[in-house]
């Protein structure tokens, strides 16, 4: 699940983490860490990554402890895994990377509920990805003030393809199209993205 999303906050934390002169510990809470794949994400996108990258697991039915010290920062990737660290921190020292609305993966109950309370935590840092994800979240009848208040926002980019590979034409003269979901996840509009090309 490196691709997207995921990708991103891999990138996103070692920048931050080269940039502050921090070592990097990647901690997963659903599935076991593949450092090998955390290495592959990097070396794509082509960020030199020179020390150690600490792995490790934890969530539900698992009972390792995890040391945290003073003045380390958490880069939580989405409302929950913030829920699940702001018992253990300050929330100032948490930046939360948004990439999606994530109200909209809940019907309106307590999961919405949670996640619109840990969303408008004053004390929460935030990064959004792409301008216009940062101007639906601040702006309109359900904006959050605290992510304007407290956020930034940054556009992605694609690791550049090899000369060779852009310089192939399509077969056919035809345009080839990246359409980035999967039909597992239905919030992704994968059959309405299937029927705009078709």
């Amino acid at each position: 699940s490196l691709f997207s999303g995921v990708g991103t906050a891999v990138v996103l934390a070692a920048l931050l983490a080269r940039h502050l002169g921090a070592r990097l510990r990647v901690i997963t809470l659903t599935e076991p860490p593949e450092p090998g794949n955390v290495g592959a994400v990097l070396t794509t996108n082509r960020i030199h990554w020179g020390g150690d990258i600490e792995f490790v697991h934890v969530g539900p039915g698992r009972k390792e402890e995890v040391p945290v010290g003073d003045h380390e920062l958490f880069l939580t990737t989405s409302w929950w895994s913030t829920r699940c660290v702001l018992p253990l921190v300050h929330p100032q020292r948490l930046v939360c990377l948004l990439q999606e609305d994530e109200r909209m993966f809940h019907a309106w109950g307590d999961d919405r509920l949670r996640c619109v309370e840990t969303l408008s935590d004053p004390n929460i840092r935030f990064v959004v990805n792409r301008q216009l994800l940062f101007d639906h979240l601040t702006q309109g009848p359900d904006a959050l003030p605290n992510i304007l208040a407290n956020g930034v926002w940054f556009e992605p980019v694609f690791p550049a393809f090899d000369r060779e590979l852009a310089e192939v034409d399509p077969v056919g003269g035809g345009r080839h199209i990246f359409l980035p979901v999967r039909p597992t996840n239905l919030r992704g509009l994968y059959w309405r993205g299937l029927e705009a090309i078709g």
